[in-house]
């Protein structure tokens, strides 16, 4: 505690250099905890379901124009349904744009999802209120149901009692019978309502070239992905000789569902995350730069010490107890500065999975925790023990040149260091920004000046 009031007192009387070294940690630890929470939500959090690591995305695949990954035809779905035997259970699913419209209230245009009975079952994801689809809702000629979804119920319906009130979606009148808690879509842009399947794919039932189902298996206890792509591969080879004019060339590709749901992101949010731990670094060396040049002019204070008895580690200690206290004021101010990077990039980038589930959260916290001290560690521990190997009697006879001269010649190398860092970045966010101008200029063939959705 005396170390950490003689820190205060210090950082007050040099507010100047306090500031610059607050505001530079700030930045970079606010850009690694914002990217971290990214990371977090997106790549490394679990899905919020039940035994996630058992879910799989099963696409249907052709040969014909080498895709990998495309949603299996509405026939195809029960056939795979019906002749698998490594899933406990599969369900379908099919993304829409739906028009919500009430007596007295605004039209409003909502994403939706309309899945099989036993699509929520699978998930493992209860109702917060009503109940979820049963058997009979997802059959033809059964009457039309819907479920809201919990961000829909607040802001349509001020989380009123919906249940067994009708809503219309596209000119057809729907019971509510549910409400399902946040997170429970898989889709890209979360579903604000869901609806039967059955009812969606009345005209496809039977339309083997019609390919507009998602499926979604969980494996039974003791199957692993290669052994459900071994078999959904000898249903798909069954299929294409039983219906040779819409399945031949046809196949089954089996994969986590996690992987489905960020692929693409997770290479792009890994090279941010690299990049942003530069500007850590780079920051660190920028402040311990600041550190050692502010040590030449305690010089005869920390002699002094010496002089009356404080041992080298003495020093040290509070030496680091500076470095910890500017690296935890940093990190405050980089978690508020975090907390408004993270809601920027949501709302700049609204096509990322999962993007509901990103905030500042306990996880994220004890990240931005963990940063600030290994930044006090990186710029603190060298300035320490080079200014507290003080010689008094050097010090207090005031040849301060030649430690000045020595401490110098270490900070150029500081400098040269983070140059060569920042060169790194800047090159590389210049070959991005040159990318992106291309991009923007390629002529796509048509007009969409005036052209709206």
């Amino acid at each position: 505690m005396h170390d950490l009031r003689f820190t205060l007192r210090n950082l007050a009387r040099s507010p100047g250099f306090a500031a610059a070294a607050i505001l530079t940690l700030a930045v970079a630890i606010g850009a690694n905890t914002a990217m971290f929470s990214i990371l977090y939500a997106v790549v490394l959090q679990p899905l919020p379901f039940r035994e996630s690591e058992r879910l799989v995305r099963v696409w249907e695949t052709d040969r014909h124009n080498d895709s990998e990954r495309e949603a299996a035809s509405a026939p195809d779905f029960e056939d795979w349904k019906s002749q698998q035997r490594v899933f406990a259970n599969v369900a379908g699913t099919t993304n829409r744009m739906l028009n919500l419209t009430e007596r007295n209230e605004e039209a409003e245009r909502i994403s939706a999802s309309a899945v099989s009975h036993d699509y929520f079952a699978m998930l493992g994801v209860a109702p917060i209120a009503g109940r979820a689809f049963v058997a009979a809702d997802d059959k033809q000629g059964a009457a039309p149901v819907a479920i809201l979804s919990d961000a829909l119920w607040q802001r349509r319906f001020g989380r009123r009692d919906v249940i067994g009130k009708r809503i219309t979606l596209d000119g057809v009148t729907h019971e509510v019978v549910g409400v399902m808690p946040r997170g429970a879509s898989l889709s890209r842009e979360p579903s604000e309502v869901w609806t039967p399947l059955a009812l969606a794919l009345a005209q496809f039932r039977d339309a083997r070239g019609v390919h507009n189902v998602y499926v979604i298996g969980r494996l039974k206890d003791g199957v692993g992905v290669t052994r459900a792509q071994s078999e959904m591969t000898v249903i798909a080879e069954r299929l294409a000789k039983q219906y040779p004019n819409d399945n031949v060339g046809r196949g089954a590709f089996v994969e986590p569902l996690i992987d489905s749901m960020v692929r693409d992101a997770r290479p792009r949010l890994f090279l941010l995350g690299g990049a942003v731990l530069a500007v850590l670094l780079i920051a660190c060396i920028n402040v311990a730069g600041l550190m050692l040049a502010r040590a030449d002019s305690r010089n005869r204070e920390l002699a002094i010490r010496a002089s009356l008895g404080a041992s080298r580690g003495r020093i040290v200690r509070q030496l680091l107890t500076e470095a910890a206290a500017i690296a935890t004021i940093g990190g405050v101010v980089g978690v508020v500065l975090a907390w408004w990077g993270t809601k920027t990039i949501v709302a700049l980038a609204p096509s990322l999975p999962r993007a509901e589930t990103i905030g500042v959260n306990l996880p994220v916290l004890g990240f931005a925790l963990l940063v600030s001290f290994v930044a006090a560690i990186l710029f603190g521990v060298v300035p320490a023990i080079r200014t507290s190997a003080v010689k008094p009697a050097s010090a207090l006879a005031g040849t301060r040149g030649v430690l000045r001269a020595t401490r110098t010649a270490g900070r150029g190398v500081l400098v040269i260091i983070e140059v060569a860092m920042a060169v790194v970045l800047v090159t590389g966010a210049g070959l991005l920004l040159k990318s992106f101008s291309k991009l923007m200029a390629v002529d796509v063939g048509l007009s969409t000046e005036n052209v709206v959705t």
